[in-house]
């Protein structure tokens, strides 16, 4: 039993301010007073419990709790419920935004307050009637525009001024930093989880690593895909593995090039950073005490209450991580908060809050930070370097409500030994390097250029050291020509492991291709295939197994005109492989064990014997992955028989009967084994083959039908 579910009477709770440099008194926790008691509060309202918790271990005073009255979702008042974290733009104003800004007004803590934690049980995703044009509605972060809350906009996608560009850069610990636009921001990061207990426990786990957590207690696990696709991005994982080991941590590299795979075996897991998992999940990160880190997939946070398809946060809260993050909704590579920024400054003495903000380029988006954000180990203790006289990138463009158009022109304020000025986007080189004053350029935008963008200057002095400017974000949206190709119907039209079948349709005769990626930034396309048609197909290939791929389909008439389409996605089928023991054989009663390697976000495992591939007088067997259940095809192969593995009776049909109690299913990593005894009818007598496929959640059908093997039924 962990020691704080002992405690009986938070007063009894001794507070901990341990080395970190914030002020107790800077802190605002926010509590929902209509989320009820469950295990282990004390018969507490839970929300309120961690509130209340938090702020006695840290020292916080009492009077630093805002209660509020977010309606929880109909009708019994759980925090798990969809409509409990989910809440539109409306509730959030009035029970949420509202109410916090009149506790800082009136209380005079506009200035005062640094950091705001909201608690298990306050909302987590917000709605908003207003989007950028071109980008598909989603959900938003709550904690993201509470952080801006005084900015003065609800524009997406806003300059967060506390951010850095490079890990190695620097900035005053943010009590002692005074925000160059002049209104007050704050750090916001949650306590919440599962469960109450475990939103609680982050407090435990990040005090007690401040006093205990050595160099050598972990090790530090980074996920590497080493691919041409998104090389900037990507460089991040390696990034923080070097920067591990330059910190003196045990630190390991895993690249997929030469693997294969993602890590899914990661002992003493102290530090973690990798990608790219797309809507799947698994256990295998054993994380020991004051462990941080994150998985790149879009929508990591998009459930944190339960565990999602691919919602790494829930995962890795409930496998005891003491610090974590991700995303509400679809990002993209510039909207993250990248784990090598993030964890070189934790490892530089800024605490969980700082690092996080220091990472994270944009506001008013779709982060979530999830730990105490006092979190600061004794061992990284050290004042920060001055902060480094990074240049200044201005720009200027055509605005059109949230997003920008047309000639996008950019500017550089640098100091006087500059010897060269490289704009860039994301990362990546955007014209020609500058080498002279003044170091302006513009470019014109097309709808090829449509998203969320970061935007940096990188100079050089005369010294052939080089700075780069502070982030800056834009959404650049263009219209399309109104005699481009109009494209209608985009279909998937089928997916395999490594490549994908795509069609579509234009009203004028236009040539074909395909721009595809990890998220809506893409980064590859398909060659041009200059047939002029009207119907198009591009097929993909050399893709990654089990993974989340982006694409828009492009077509350009005669004049080079472009049609573009929004944004789809697909999902590539897993490798894997499934057998039959025994394979053959001529019984009337037989044990067989089914195993399925390679699967994860399982649907259904589906094993049929039969004479033909059909579902209607055959003996066929499915493992629902969502229930746990097994269940027996009815004769027509329209119904199911369904029981728990294990229980007593049995399933039948007129083919075959199978005794429930003998049947089991048992997981390892991503392979799972499923055992039953199968009784055939005389009257199904003849030879039979052995059939075998599964569905997933993030691709439906993965393949066809494999054989796995033939058996004779014997008759009467």
């Amino acid at each position: 039993m962990r020691l704080w579910w002992a405690v009986t009477a938070l007063i009894l709770i001794s507070f901990h301010r341990g080395h970190a440099a914030a002020d107790p008194s800077t802190v605002l926790i926010l509590v929902n007073d209509l989320v009820p008691p469950e295990s282990g509060t004390n018969g507490i309202g839970a929300s309120i419990y961690v509130g209340q918790y938090y702020a006695a271990r840290r020292g916080i005073p009492a009077a630093n709790i805002l209660h509020l009255n977010v309606p929880l979702g109909c009708c019994a008042n759980d925090p798990h419920d969809w409509d409990s974290w989910n809440i539109p733009w409306s509730n959030f104003e009035t029970y949420i935004r509202a109410p916090l800004r009149n506790f800082l007004e009136s209380g005079g803590l506009k200035y005062g307050i640094k950091y705001i934690v909201p608690t298990y049980g306050v909302a987590v995703r917000v709605t908003t009637p207003n989007h950028p044009a071109g980008l598909q509605p989603d959900f938003l972060s709550i904690d993201s525009f509470l952080a801006a809350l005084y900015s003065g906009t609800d524009a997406q996608f806003q300059r967060n001024p506390y951010a850095v560009s490079v890990p190695s850069y620097s900035k005053p610990h943010f009590a002692d930093w005074q925000n160059p636009q002049g209104w007050p921001m704050y750090l916001v990061s949650r306590l919440d989880g599962p469960s109450a207990a475990i939103a609680a426990g982050l407090v435990d786990k990040a005090i007690l690593a401040e006093s205990t957590l050595s160099r050598s207690d972990g090790i530090g696990y980074f996920d590497y895909q080493n691919s041409s696709n998104y090389p900037v991005t990507d460089g991040t994982m390696y990034n923080a593995y070097q920067l591990a080991l330059q910190h003196g941590m045990r630190a390991v590299l895993n690249d997929q090039s030469v693997t294969g795979a993602m890590i899914h075996d990661a002992p003493q897991a102290l530090w973690a950073w990798g990608w790219y998992s797309g809507p799947f999940d698994w256990d295998g990160y054993q994380f020991v005490n004051g462990a941080v880190g994150a998985q790149l997939t879009s929508y990591t946070a998009n459930v944190i209450r339960y565990q999602g398809q691919g919602t790494w946060v829930a995962r890795w809260l409930q496998a005891g991580v003491t610090a974590t993050w991700g995303t509400t909704g679809e990002p993209y590579t510039s909207g993250y908060a990248n784990g090598d920024n993030l964890l070189d400054h934790f490892w530089n003495g800024y605490n969980f809050g700082e690092s996080s903000y220091l990472a994270a380029p944009v506001l008013n988006w779709m982060m979530v930070f999830v730990g105490d954000p006092l979190y600061a180990p004794r061992i990284f203790e050290t004042p920060p370097s001055p902060p480094d006289a990074t240049p200044v990138l201005t720009f200027a463009a055509r605005r059109d409500g949230l997003t920008y158009s047309g000639t996008l022109t950019l500017s550089a304020a640098v100091s006087p030994n500059t010897v060269a000025v490289q704009f860039q986007a994301d990362g990546y080189d955007a014209g020609p390097e500058l080498h002279a004053p003044p170091y302006t350029a513009s470019f014109d935008t097309t709808p090829a250029d449509n998203g969320p963008i970061l935007l940096t200057a990188k100079v050089r002095d005369s010294s052939g050291a080089t700075l780069i400017s502070d982030p800056v974000p834009i959404i650049l949206f263009n219209e399309a020509s109104s005699n481009a190709p109009v494209i209608s119907g985009v279909s998937v039209v089928s997916v395999a492991a490594r490549s994908a079948v795509l069609t579509w349709s234009t009203d004028i005769n236009s040539d074909s291709q395909v721009e595809y990626g990890l998220d809506s930034r893409y980064g590859s396309s398909s060659p041009v295939d200059g047939t002029f048609a009207m119907s198009h197909q591009v097929t993909l290939a050399d893709l990654t197994p089990a993974t989340l791929y982006h694409f828009r389909v492009k077509s350009r008439n005669q004049a080079g005109q472009a049609g573009v389409s929004g944004d789809f996605t697909f999902t590539t089928a897993p490798e894997y492989t499934i057998s039959v023991t025994p394979a053959s054989g001529t019984t009337e009663t037989q044990a067989f064990q089914f195993t399925f390697a390679g699967v994860s976000a399982v649907a259904s495992l589906n094993m049929a014997i039969n004479s033909t591939l059909s579902g209607a007088n055959a003996c066929y067997l499915i493992y629902e992955g969502w229930s746990g259940n097994v269940a027996l095809v009815n004769d027509a192969g329209t119904e199911l028989f369904e029981a728990r593995p294990g229980d007593p009776g049995t399933l039948a049909n007129g083919q075959c009967s199978i005794s429930v109690p003998s049947v089991s299913v048992s997981s390892s990593g991503d392979m799972i084994t499923v055992r039953a005894t199968v009784e055939f009818s005389p009257a199904f007598a003849g030879p039979k083959t052995v059939w075998g496929n599964w569905y997933s959640y993030g691709v439906g059908i993965v393949g066809p039908w494999i054989v796995l093997g033939s058996w004779s039924v014997p008759g009467a």
